[in-house]
């Protein structure tokens, strides 16, 4: 009995350990470029030109699993995210407007604060609509890859990109993994398909492939 907390706590500190090195990779680049992160740093996942985008979703949130069709677009100022199930049942629709992303409508049994919360920060992340306006560093080089640093207090985003398009993105806040989202390009266009996760108490997946119209 006396040498569990021992093992315990050794453990514990090869875990901190591990969990600290994915951040620290990041933390000291060789050389980096401040710079504001613009349309023509990271091209855009919602077209620019009103016409709509949408993906085949699949979302799982807590124990819950849903799938269905994602259209994204943007009017003027205001971009649109809407939420259909494979049923036609309007799940969520979400819309950003003056650096804001808010519910405009929720299905009952989703409508819970932090739920929602959770999933607006995760769309944010995922759509890369908190990053536009932001300032950052442009850095080299990681493990021969160049990459974006975005810094605002306890939160630190990474993306690695191929040109002006997103790759990789990885959030920190206070150095631990919050979410990491993949992007997947091809000779149809960028972000083709695209897959999150979020880790801590709240788990959600979320992963999208883009419909193309023929």
């Amino acid at each position: 009995m006396p040498r569990f907390p021992t093992r315990y706590l050794l453990l514990s500190s090869i875990l901190i350990l591990f969990a600290g090195c994915a951040y620290h990779r990041y933390a000291h680049p060789h050389t980096s470029q401040p710079l504001v992160i613009t349309n023509d740093v990271i091209s855009p996942l919602i077209p620019q030109d009103g016409k709509s985008v949408k993906y085949k979703a699949s979302i799982d949130v807590l124990n819950k699993h849903f799938s269905g069709i994602i259209l994204l677009k943007q009017m003027d100022s205001v971009k649109h995210f809407v939420f259909i199930t494979e049923l036609g049942m309007k799940m969520f629709d979400f819309e950003m407007k003056n650096n804001r992303f808010t519910p405009v409508y929720v299905f009952e049994p989703l409508n819970n604060p932090k739920l929602i919360g959770a999933l607006t920060h995760d769309f944010e992340t995922l759509l890369l609509l908190d990053l536009y306006g932001k300032s950052g560093e442009y850095n080299t080089c990681l493990n021969g890859r160049d990459f974006l640093r975005i810094k605002e207090g306890d939160l630190v985003s990474i993306v690695e990109r191929e040109g002006t398009v997103a790759e990789k993105r990885t959030s920190f806040v206070k150095k631990r993994k919050d979410t990491q989202t993949t992007y997947t390009s091809s000779d149809k266009g960028p972000y083709e398909h695209i897959a999150l996760k979020q880790y801590g108490l709240v788990k959600i997946y979320i992963d999208l492939t883009k419909l193309n119209d023929e």
